[in-house]
């Protein structure tokens, strides 16, 4: 090992137990401030503009139908013309730098990292107006967190109400209502279908294959929080704990407190 110069000085600094302690509860503190803003905030763009996460899910969850023209919402396990149905990642990809310290996702476009859903449906998801909480059977069940959209038609969501825009254009409604009025094999949507009519119905899948829980967890934890805020629901409700998928480490532990701690 080099010596130090004779002409620099070098000091080492060592920090008292308690100071130390100190300088860990405000870095702790720090994470359950910085967290939930971090899943809020991040943009959900990077996901939909990713067609080849969108293949991976179909071919993992088995959704496509037609020879690969329509696609299977998971939810209303109907089938649309594939551009009306959009995958989601369930952890954002804009945040993967954090997805293995946070979430043991090694590969944010991980299959199970993933669900294919109905534009309007994928919209709500994203902005945390419904979420997925497992029952004591397996099943995800919709809930939704938001009474403002209960008896809006999922054909009529909203994302910018300055400019009434949709999350269907006209152009995505008019082939929604052309594949709905085929003669042959028409799809099965009722365009009256409401978020209400969809409070609690459960993901519907063909195999095996699911996704991680405890992405599905994190965001409903996060959509609880939000929904607490604006007042949708009482401050005794919750849901079970569904983070089964793997042993998760202290990093974990200062994940989901900072969760339940929040004031966004």
């Amino acid at each position: 090992m080099e010596r130090p110069s004779a002409r620099q000085i070098h000091v080492l600094v060592v920090l008292p137990e308690q100071e130390n302690d100190i300088v860990k509860t405000a870095f702790m503190d720090l994470v359950q401030v910085m967290v939930p803003h971090m899943l809020i905030m991040a943009p959900t763009t990077r996901t939909t503009r990713n067609n080849f996460f969108k293949h991976k899910l179909c071919k993992f969850y088995k959704n496509y139908q037609r020879n690969g023209t329509w696609v299977r919402c998971m939810l209303l396990d109907v089938a649309f013309p594939k551009s009306l149905v959009i995958a989601s990642h369930l952890f954002r990809r804009s945040n993967e730098y954090v997805a293995d310290k946070l979430l043991k996702i090694s590969n944010i476009n991980d299959t199970r990292n993933g669900i294919v859903l109905f534009k309007p449906l994928k919209y709500a998801f994203d902005h945390f107006h419904i979420s997925f909480v497992r029952d004591n059977t397996g099943a995800f069940r919709l809930k939704l967190f938001d009474p403002t959209i209960r008896n809006t038609r999922l054909i009529d969501m909203v994302i910018d109400h300055s400019r009434n825009k949709k999350v269907l254009d006209e152009t995505q409604v008019t082939e929604l209502h052309e594949s709905i009025s085929l003669t042959q094999e028409p799809c099965e949507f009722n365009v009256n279908t409401t978020f209400g009519d969809l409070d609690g119905s459960a993901l519907a899948f063909i195999g095996v294959e699911r996704p991680y829980n405890r992405c599905l967890y994190l965001q409903a934890s996060v959509a609880r929080v939000l929904a607490l805020q604006n007042g949708w629901v009482e401050e005794s409700y919750d849901f079970p704990d569904f983070w089964d998928d793997v042993d998760l480490d202290n990093k974990m532990d200062i994940f989901h407190r900072s969760l339940l701690e929040a004031d966004i």
